[in-house]
């Protein structure tokens, strides 16, 4: 069951007439930078469900994982305010997302779509649950050796390409 049925809520973007015209399938693409790519969702409406962003963001690639944080406004507004990280397997996924999403609406707020970062991140917890710096460190060499991954990686099928062509 689609979400938008389950929930009674449409997950179309409102003034998006662009999203239905996105043909490309980024799984196809040759991918030069294969590493995963998170992007920050703010502003998020505090009836959006995890699978209303699944359905809305799946759309521009395969979603490693999503999660989605609410919280109480520490102003006294009884209303919780919603934000997510949303975690693509290849960054040009999150890259269109990105482009498509970000300031358009949804539920009648207009959503703040970009990259993860330091600013972010100290919304995300460590794997043990305990809120740290030390969480950002392994993040970020965790980041590096998926950067020095892919650039071998790179660095072979580059290799292998300029042997396939020399034999030619």
């Amino acid at each position: 069951m689609q979400a938008s049925q389950h929930t009674g809520l449409d997950t179309s973007l409102e003034g998006n007439e662009e999203t239905s015209a996105v043909a490309t399938n980024v799984e196809e693409e040759i991918h030069l930078n294969d590493l995963p790519s998170v992007i920050y969702v703010s502003n998020l409406h505090s009836r959006v469900a995890e699978a209303h962003l699944q359905k809305l963001f799946e759309f521009y690639g395969n979603i490693s994982s999503i999660r989605l944080i609410r919280k109480q406004d520490l102003r006294g507004s009884k209303n919780p305010f919603s934000y997510a990280f949303i975690d693509y397997k290849h960054q040009l996924s999150a890259q269109r997302a990105i482009e498509k999403v970000h300031g358009k609406k949804l539920l009648g707020k207009v959503m703040v779509v970009r990259y993860a970062n330091e600013n972010s991140e100290h919304h995300l917890r460590s794997r043990n649950g305990a809120s740290s710096d030390s969480g950002k460190i392994v993040n970020t060499q965790e980041s590096q050796r998926q950067l020095s991954e892919a650039s071998n990686d790179i660095q072979k099928k580059i290799e292998a390409v300029k042997k396939a062509l020399s034999k030619k």
